[in-house]
């Protein structure tokens, strides 16, 4: 039994949503691993296990529940969480902060899902030109202009839609900070990754998406969250 496996069995046992600090204490006490390195490193690895397959458990208010997808809709959420985890670690390889890789690739997985939306789809999205759409930009546009180019995309659509005011802010901020030839190499690699999925209404329908972004979005603000108590108590 591996740890994804240990966290299902104790979920459907307890019946009840639980902390991973819960589901490590309930893993180790019923001996649900052969091998364990500890209470503290069975807490981390749940807390991974959770934030590493979005199709079987979602986190809210720290409690891990089983998510409720259908099999198909479990498959989609599988391929973008593990899609947007190696463009996450495209940009880190960069250096780049782990917080500012997260805000410059949710950034582009909106505005991947924005200019995949086919205007007989627009469920009131703004829609976004032809000659700005996703995969066009990352195809045709030159690499010394590509940042410029995805930012200038970005504002558009947040000033297209009062809705989507400041949506982008701190993806363009990130943007604003790739001048160099390596970093906007690194840019197009992640662009031409996202560019593999399909996030229209038909692939992957509104409700789904809204879940999936939402989900991802939460992730990284507790991330960030940790990571700037971590900084403070060492201050």
């Amino acid at each position: 039994m591996n740890i994804p496996e240990a966290i299902k069995t104790t979920l459907r046992f307890r019946q009840v949503p639980m902390t991973p600090h819960q589901i490590a204490y309930f893993i180790c006490f019923n001996r649900l691993l052969k091998a364990t390195a500890g209470f503290e490193a069975m807490v981390q690895s749940v807390e991974e296990a959770v934030y590493q397959n979005p199709g079987y458990f979602n986190m809210t208010d720290d409690l891990v529940h089983m998510s409720n997808w259908r099999k198909d809709e479990q498959q989609i959420v599988e391929h973008v969480f593990s899609t947007v985890q190696r463009a996450i670690g495209l940009f880190r390889e960069l250096g780049q902060r782990k917080d500012c890789c997260n805000n410059v690739v949710l950034a582009l997985l909106l505005y991947k899902r924005l200019s995949d939306i086919e205007r007989s789809q627009q469920l009131g999205a703004p829609i976004v030109p032809y000659l700005w759409k996703f995969d066009r930009v990352t195809n045709d546009t030159m690499l010394s202009e590509l940042a410029a180019r995805v930012y200038e995309v970005m504002d558009y659509i947040e000033r297209t839609d009062d809705r989507l005011a400041n949506t982008f802010l701190f993806g363009k901020e990130e943007l604003n900070h790739m001048n160099e030839p390596c970093k906007l190499g690194k840019l197009q690699e992640v662009m031409r990754l996202l560019a593999t999925l399909q996030l229209d209404e038909e692939h992957v329908p509104t409700p789904l998406f809204q879940a999936i972004f939402s989900q991802l979005f939460w992730n990284n603000v507790k991330f960030t969250s940790k990571g700037i108590a971590g900084e403070v108590e060492l201050t």
